[in-house]
């Protein structure tokens, strides 16, 4: 028997809106401290450039 550990649980969302509007800003808002933290925690310079992508 194999025991997982570090799981992780997911939550997918769908946002139907013709252009970025309200719905979308409600979900930026919310996840976007988390998000950035992750992001930059080796610092700006570790990230890729917009030419290395």
């Amino acid at each position: 028997m194999t025991i997982l550990q570090d799981a992780m649980d997911f939550k997918f969302e769908a946002i139907n809106e013709d252009v970025p509007g309200p719905k979308w800003r409600r979900v930026f808002d919310r996840h976007w401290p988390v998000y950035s933290r992750w992001f930059m925690r080796e610092g700006v310079r570790s990230r890729p450039t917009y030419g290395e992508w």
